[in-house]
């Protein structure tokens, strides 16, 4: 998806190929895919909102298109001259033509993913460390595919080289190397686009997190097994279906930084198979939370409350998800209310009960306690000094910004306090989560330690 695109051909929509219509597709990163017809799928004088979900076409160069969910910006009609329709489309499959939504199936994806070369770490490069040797030899080896499995997957890393063009004279040779996640059916059958997004997104959040910094896709390539091209009734080769979409993300995404990566793949090597299945398995309970941890990463900006708020809501959250909600049994609150209520006038019974109809959940004094007496170490304990100023701190300015109460007012921190706040924060909301994907304990503080220098460093 790095590079813009633009095509000029005919489009018609699914099953009705006698309707073809000239027109100009062009994609933009920011903008996305737009399509200019000369002319248009609907009568100019029908005010219909038009929403197809899917405009086939076929370019000048020979290409296949799919334009997929779908929705007209405008018509113009000018005289002299002809009618114009503008069509925006959310996915642009370049290389196959689909027919209905149920058609657009995959048994293979591959995505190159920006950092994912960075972290994996592995490089089949070898050169002469001394540059004065002679001859000065460089070597390239392709390293080995890793394999893994995620839930009803299989997964792999593959390493593509980019060999260097060879000409008659060669003054300059460039060998370079690039890492593909591939995600694949267990028995080559097909399975849905949906699935397959969301098992890349869910890799793409994991990758975020460990390498402290936003990832997105940069290429992103289908195969189906439905659609080979053949020769004289064999397969010659799949065909390869690029997906392009709007990616607001690197508009905004800083230049790579190699000391911010949290953990790398050789921190986890050896446990890694069982690291990314639990990270897929508790992705329903994690959405929510990553969904407020990482916009710092998506959205960075200046700090303001909302960020801290988004934290505190993600480590409030966390807790809901994985520990009890229940101070008391079922039973032991339902006496509780049942005493208290009884020693009220009847009329205040009904108000009552509402008000005390969430007081048997933990207060976020009392989540924020548990996660740092469930998930602490030597690094928490050496950034957090004062476990009862943090939490009391948490829960105060929590409950200032989200309410605006002004008793609480001189107890409200701003400005830097509040940033390093949120901070500390942040750390003990990334050992929650490296310990929710079965990273063991003692590698998490070895992961800190060793990787200070953005995460923990400025809070000692």
């Amino acid at each position: 998806m790095s590079n813009d695109l633009s095509f000029t051909g005919l489009f018609w929509l699914p099953n009705n190929e006698d309707g073809k219509i000239p027109g100009t597709l062009t994609f933009d990163q920011a903008k996305g895919t737009i399509l200019t017809l000369l002319g248009g799928f609907q009568e100019f004088g029908n005010a219909e909102h038009f929403q197809p979900v899917i405009i086939n076409g076929f370019t000048s160069s020979g290409k296949k298109l799919t334009l997929y969910k779908c929705f007209e910006l405008n018509r113009s009609f000018s005289a002299p001259g002809m009618a114009t329709s503008k069509i925006k489309c959310r996915f642009l499959f370049v290389g196959a033509t689909f027919n209905n939504e149920s058609d657009i199936v995959f048994n293979k994806l591959c995505v190159k993913l920006k950092n994912l070369d960075e972290w994996i770490g592995i490089s089949g490069l070898e050169f002469n460390k001394n540059f004065i040797d002679k001859p000065y030899v460089i070597k390239y080896t392709i390293p080995d595919t890793i394999n893994f499995t995620i839930p009803g997957f299989k997964a792999s890393f593959n390493f593509n080289p980019e060999y260097p063009s060879i000409s008659i004279y060669n003054k300059k040779l460039s060998i370079g190397q690039r890492v593909q996640f591939v995600i694949e059916t267990k028995e080559g059958e097909n399975d849905s686009f949906d699935n397959f997004s969301k098992k890349m997104f869910a890799f793409q959040m994991f990758l975020t997190i460990a390498t402290h910094s936003p990832s997105f896709p940069e290429e992103i390539i289908y195969y189906s097994s439905s659609l080979n091209t053949e020769y004289e009734g064999k397969t010659v080769f799949p065909d390869e279906i690029r997906l392009y979409y709007i990616n607001t993300i690197k508009q905004t995404a800083d230049e790579f930084d190699y000391l911010d990566i949290l953990f790398r793949y050789s921190d986890i090597t050896e446990n890694f198979g069982h690291i990314i299945k639990t990270w897929y398995e508790n992705q329903e309970n994690l959405v929510s939370i990553l969904g407020l941890f990482l916009q710092d990463y998506f959205k960075p900006g200046p700090f303001d409350e909302n960020r801290f708020i988004n934290i505190a809501r993600a480590l409030e959250i966390f807790h809901r998800k994985f520990f009890s909600n229940e101070v008391l049994s079922k039973d032991d609150q339902k006496e509780r209310l049942k005493d208290i209520c009884n020693n009220v006038p009847e009329k205040h019974q009904n108000w009552l009960k509402q008000k005390l109809a969430f007081s048997n959940e933990p207060s976020l004094k009392e989540r924020i306690e548990e996660l740092l007496r469930i998930f602490n170490n030597n690094v928490l304990k050496k950034i957090i000094k004062e476990e009862n100023i943090f939490i009391n701190n948490i829960r105060d300015n929590r409950n200032y910004y989200t309410h605006y109460n002004p008793d609480l007012q001189n107890k409200v921190l701003k400005g830097g306090e509040l940033y390093y706040l949120t901070e500390r924060m942040k750390v003990l909301l990334t050992c929650c989560i490296l310990e929710k994907m079965n990273i063991d304990k003692n590698i998490i503080e070895k992961i800190l330690e060793k990787y200070d220098y953005r995460l923990v460093y400025h809070l000692m």
